[in-house]
């Protein structure tokens, strides 16, 4: 549980940013926590029930032979391209990790710290700035505040003579 309360505290910390717990072995129980806590941005994958022929939606990131090897390759181009990691102890275990003969991947002795950046990575994909995805802004808000300020300011200029015709010191020097 005390997973999930950080977890919780450092969502809230950052404006409820989104937390892409692993469900894999123990993580189900950190994501059902934070269910549980009404902590309101969780991640949720879209899987394909073949019994139902329907679409479920399922909390938390699951590693699995069919993600793992795209989490890696969009990790793998993510450090090369856009990434700068500081953290020493990621880096040691990104130089063990190994893709073996089978075609298996993982690290010397550990890759806890490679799998969590990856699931970090993914989800970037699905995380989002409030203000910057809504079209209108809402009743109340700051958005909504500066739209009034800006409406009630072009409202006073209505009917100043000469107004518009003014000349812009930036425009014309």
């Amino acid at each position: 549980m005390l997973g999930a309360e950080v977890l919780w505290f450092l969502g809230w910390w950052y404006n409820a940013a989104l937390i892409g717990p692993e469900v894999n072995n123990h993580g189900l129980t950190t994501c059902n926590a934070l269910r549980d806590k009404s902590y309101p941005n969780i991640y949720y994958r879209v899987s394909y029930d073949e019994r139902t022929l329907k679409q479920q939606r399922k909390i938390g990131w699951r590693t699995q032979s069919n993600t793992k090897p795209l989490m890696v390759d969009e990790l793998a181009k993510a450090l090369r391209d856009e990434i700068t990691l500081r953290d020493a102890e990621t880096v040691v275990e990104l130089e063990t990790f190994v893709r073996d003969g089978n075609g298996k991947m993982h690290g010397s002795p550990h890759d806890d710290q490679v799998i969590s950046l990856g699931i970090a990575n993914q989800m970037r994909k699905f995380s989002f700035t409030p203000q910057a995805s809504q079209g209108a802004t809402e009743y109340m808000t700051m958005g909504w505040l500066v739209a009034e300020l800006d409406a009630d300011e072009a409202a006073s200029r209505v009917g100043v003579v000469g107004l518009q015709s003014r000349r812009n010191a930036a425009t014309y020097g």
